[in-house]
């Protein structure tokens, strides 16, 4: 059976996941998806949403590659989420390839009316290869993008019950010192 370069993509997305998936739960991630799910209300100052954030993708398992307060953004360093061989199917030629996919955050936390929206917007590569405009993203899924970002905005509201406010503010911002700003 012959795949193309996204099906082959698909395939090893879900096979070392351990979920089984259809050809039809992979999706092209829109804007208007990203928008509508990916994005977050919350009634807190933006400067206290914007470190509760940091603090919400750092329990994610993200590190910060740039965080710039005065501009509301927020990008994380990529993150090993899958690595997986692709066997060559004869013994006689090379091993197995290994093909390693990592994910990444561009945040972005801006003033509205009412209070301060955070828009996440995930970007996924192969290699050094940026595949996110690819139909590759499980929306639906038991870890599927919906569920990352449900995950990632309780961790900025948990941010805001009374004995976590004071503690995430410090945190992040001793954590934020010294990093370069967003460009």
């Amino acid at each position: 059976m012959w795949l193309d370069h996204s099906q082959r993509v698909l395939f090893l997305l879900a096979a070392t996941s351990g979920i089984a998936a259809c050809a039809h739960s992979s999706e092209v991630l829109t804007p208007g998806e990203v928008g509508r799910s990916g994005s977050s209300q919350f009634s807190a100052p933006r400067d206290e949403v914007f470190y509760a954030t940091v603090g919400a993708l750092k329990l994610e398992g993200y590190d910060v590659a740039t965080a710039d307060v005065e501009k509301g953004v927020i990008v994380t360093k990529p993150k090993l989420v899958r690595a997986s061989g692709e066997a060559t199917g004869d013994a006689r030629l090379a091993p197995a390839q290994l093909a390693q996919f990592q994910r990444r955050y561009r945040v972005t936390v801006s003033t509205e009316k009412g209070g301060t929206r955070v828009v996440a917007e995930p970007f996924l590569a192969q290699g050094d290869r940026d595949i996110s405009k690819e139909k590759v993203w499980d929306l639906e899924g038991p870890d599927g993008e919906k569920v990352k970002w449900h995950n990632l905005f309780d961790g900025i509201e948990s941010a805001f019950r009374p004995a976590s406010i004071e503690r995430a503010r410090s945190l992040s911002k001793k954590d934020l010192e010294g990093m370069e700003k967003a460009p």
